[in-house]
């Protein structure tokens, strides 16, 4: 049994739990405590408006924060079509168009842009009017909401083979059952997560001047497991390739009134590299080490720090060992 992915369950259960907001059945109690906290706001307009938006720099609570973070991240796998989806309601419309009045339109049961769309074409007014009797003191809100989404007539445009709405705008409105809604956006991040890189796989490549591809990661990952039974060296060599140790360079970044110079040789910025291999008070130390591993095997190393996570000439791997 394959263990979930954690930090793409949180986000699913994050953007499973904004549906509540889109008025399904009874809200939680959680809905009107962020509701209130947002006033004279709505909560739902605060989350469809741009992440620009004056809106948001009003004072929120920690978890009205986290659902912005996750929602910011993973729009574009919940809509179809940004930065204006047809599920967003037409209350978040007065913080991409000034002076918008939605109220009119709810009047009469309009309450997402979805309901001005037929067939993937944005209704003319005078189609809306014979369809929900809309009076004639929309046509002003009909034609700034007309000239916002012409402005962005390229990114509206369907393809045949991409539906229109998303199983997640569906939900939104209403056009589909509420379960395995959760299943669905957990998958959906997954399959579009696959470029994420850690953070320490690009500070190393950064430091060793080139990129490396997912199967010589994969080695490194796997290889300190199988080179020794001592779990010291097995935690040490974890915390290197995490770049858990505080260098000089990382404790600037932390204490910008701190030295960023190594602490041996006080010349050079201390670097997870620098401290590690290059700097010039280790050169003994890398050089005895490099001629004993010279001695008892076959590949040679070519850089001081290749003794530890090395590229040999014969092998396109990066091998661990345990010194």
């Amino acid at each position: 049994m394959n263990a979930p992915n954690l930090q793409t369950y949180y986000q699913a259960a994050i953007l499973n739990s904004m549906i509540l907001l889109h008025g399904h059945n009874l809200p939680p109690q959680w809905v009107t405590i962020e509701t209130d906290a947002v006033k004279p706001h709505a909560l739902m307009a605060l989350i469809w408006a741009p992440k620009q938006s004056k809106l948001q720099r009003t004072t929120l609570l920690p978890t009205t924060k986290a659902t912005l973070r996750v929602w910011e991240k993973n729009k574009h796998i919940c809509c179809s079509q940004t930065p204006h989806s047809r599920a967003m309601p037409l209350s978040a419309i007065p913080s991409i168009i000034p002076n918008f009045n939605h109220k009119i339109w709810e009047r009469y049961g309009i309450h997402y842009i979805h309901q001005l769309y037929q067939e993937n074409r944005l209704l003319t007014f005078s189609e809306v009017q014979n369809l929900h009797g809309l009076p004639t003191a929309a046509h002003l809100s009909h034609r700034q909401l007309h000239s916002w989404v012409t402005k962005h007539q390229s990114e509206v445009k369907s393809t045949p083979n991409e539906p229109p709405l998303t199983c997640f705008e569906k939900t939104i409105l209403k056009l589909i059952p509420t379960q395995k809604t959760f299943s669905m956006l957990y998958t959906n991040i997954l399959q579009h997560d696959t470029k994420f890189r850690y953070p320490f796989v690009i500070a190393w490549e950064k430091d060793l001047g080139q990129t490396l591809p997912e199967a010589m990661w994969r080695k490194i990952f796997i290889t300190p497991k199988t080179l020794t039974l001592s779990a010291n060296h097995t935690e040490l060599s974890r915390k290197i390739l995490y770049r858990w140790y505080l260098v000089p360079t990382r404790l600037k970044q932390m204490y910008p009134e701190a030295s960023d110079q190594c602490w041996r040789c006080a010349s050079t910025a201390g670097s997870m590299i620098h401290i590690w291999w290059t700097c010039p008070t280790l050169q003994p130390y890398w050089s005895a080490l490099t001629n004993l591993i010279q001695a008892s095997t076959a590949p040679a190393y070519r850089k001081p720090q290749t003794a530890y996570y090395s590229t040999t000439t014969h092998q396109n791997s990066l091998k661990q060992s345990d010194t």
